[in-house]
């Protein structure tokens, strides 16, 4: 079955899901690296800052992703490739887990969920942090599984999971903490231990936080990067969608089940504290998301966590009932939903016009004596020459860079590379009196756009 799920995942890499732009921030960070040993984003030539996609994306990530492209290339294909192997991994891994601590049919039946499971393969494929740093979880649990000298090993990778992405940070480190502390309650282990498991935990973590808050942002737009203009109104927006969202209709069906058995399971007196963690990560995932502007995608460990757990849960349910074939179908049933789901109505996206455009620029090398302009192109500095390149970059609230647009008229960039997000703002003030006389198009792939100075 991983087999099967691995062929699925490999094909159509770079088009199914279409790439999109916090792919093109996370390939230029790890690109950056592998080429100059900086985790940085360019906005002017010579000079890499920390910035805002240093705290959605942490080090971890960044270095691993970075030491591919330095091994196989900086391209989409390889980043794409990168993030389908994790992806596989991260499968292969989930099963083995499971397999270890409740037996081959519980972890037969989570694999089935999570190879049906929709947004698993879309956020799997795309080059973005939570799956790379669920991986380090999972490694740490399974080293703890393991017990003896490789437990010491967990916290490292706890501590890679935590610095890989900042709300990682804000939502694990105090759910460890709490899961230790719940654990020298119940003499699982001493305070020394727990104090040194800590620090090793935290010490990853640093450079990220570091990286974050030295960027060229404002406490403030890192605290509300998606300008909310009201945090009551946001929560409540979000707690509407439970109404009408199908993802959330599910998430509570697989919380419902687990919270009974964890229920049941603790009043047995297993009291173990990797599951005080994970409830409290849990926890403090959907407070994160709870405050977002309604991004599923920050539920994803949240439903994988349960998705894992699920069918355990309810084989422990119902064995109490004495009716185990129950539980069976009722996980069976989820299975076969799930992979109608994907199959029918998953809204996940295709396209290949940034495929055409890399392919263009390498058929048409832009000489790295040449100046290059890039607004609101994520993609466009992953692969043009960086000696002369400067980038302009508006999402949402968050601005960053300037606008080569705004320079002088014999300092003004010999390429000019855009999207068409924010034409309004960062394009059309400039198209008629700058852009039209003094470019010509030399490239148009719908979604981006290429002029060369005349």
């Amino acid at each position: 079955m991983i087999a099967l799920y691995a062929i699925f995942a490999f094909s159509q890499l770079t088009t199914y899901p279409r790439l999109w732009l916090d792919e093109g921030f996370k390939m230029q960070l790890a690109r950056n690296f592998s080429e100059t040993g900086t985790m940085g984003t360019q906005f002017e030539p010579g000079k890499l800052e920390y910035s805002v996609h240093n705290a959605s994306t942490g080090w971890p990530v960044v270095l691993m992703l970075g030491a591919f492209f330095k091994i196989f290339g900086v391209s989409f294909a390889t980043g794409r490739l990168f993030s389908a192997l994790i992806l596989i991994i991260f499968v292969t891994l989930v099963y083995f887990l499971i397999k270890r601590e409740w037996g081959s049919t519980p972890a037969l039946f989570s694999l089935l969920l999570f190879v049906t499971y929709a947004p698993l393969y879309a956020n799997g494929k795309m080059i973005l942090a939570e799956i790379p740093g669920l991986l380090f979880l999972l490694l740490g649990l399974l080293f703890i599984s393991l017990g003896g000298k490789a437990a010491k090993l967990s916290y490292f990778f706890f501590g890679l999971f935590a610095a890989s992405k900042l709300a990682f940070t804000a939502t694990f480190l105090p759910a460890l903490a709490i899961g230790l502390a719940f654990a020298i309650y119940c003499k699982q282990i001493n305070w020394k231990q727990a104090i040194s498991s800590m620090c090793i935990t935290v010490a990853l973590v640093l450079p990220t936080i570091y990286m974050s808050l030295v960027s060229n942002l404002g406490s403030q737009s890192l605290a509300n990067p998606y300008g909310q203009a009201s945090l009551v109104q946001t929560i409540i927006s979000n707690l509407k969608l439970f109404f009408s969202s199908s993802t959330l209709w599910h998430m509570i069906f697989l919380l419902f089940v687990t919270c009974w058995a964890l229920v049941v399971t603790y009043q047995k007196g297993n009291r173990d504290w990797r599951g005080v963690t994970l409830v409290c990560f849990g926890t403090l995932t959907f407070a994160y998301w709870l405050v977002s502007p309604g991004v599923f995608r920050y539920l994803l460990p949240l439903i994988l966590i349960l998705l894992a757990i699920f069918p355990t849960a309810l084989f422990q349910t119902f064995s109490v009932t004495g009716y185990p074939k129950v539980a069976k179908a009722l996980v069976f049933g989820l299975v076969l939903v799930q992979g109608w789901h994907f199959a029918t109505s998953a809204s996940i996206s295709h396209g290949n016009d940034y495929l055409r455009f890399e392919k263009y620029l390498q058929d048409n090398p832009i000489p790295s004596d040449k100046s290059v302009g890039i607004i609101n192109s994520p993609f466009a500095p992953v692969i043009v020459p960086r000696e002369n390149m400067s980038q302009f970059v508006r999402i949402d609230a968050i601005e960053e860079g300037k606008n080569p647009l705004d320079a002088k008229k014999e300092k003004l960039p010999d390429y000019l590379i855009y999207e068409t997000e924010n034409l309004e703002l960062d394009i059309t003030p400039y198209y008629f009196h700058i852009i039209e006389p003094l470019y010509k198009k030399i490239a148009d792939f719908d979604q981006i756009i290429v002029w060369q100075k005349i």
